[in-house]
């Protein structure tokens, strides 16, 4: 099993009651769900012409 763990060191943060903050420091693990979307979107045009291109 791969995982990356990310830490940074000497960040002040103010606890905020079920905050990943607070609740790390009690012990308890975190999960945040995260999407990324990577998509050039501004290129699409291009890629659809050249898939039009090379259908023809």
């Amino acid at each position: 099993v791969e995982y990356y763990w990310l830490a940074a060191a000497n960040l002040d943060f103010e606890d905020e009651k079920n905050s990943d903050i607070a609740l790390l420091k009690k012990g308890y693990a975190t999960i945040t769900p995260i999407m990324l979307d990577l998509t050039a979107y501004e290129r699409m045009k291009k890629v659809k012409k050249w898939l039009k291109a090379n259908d023809e």
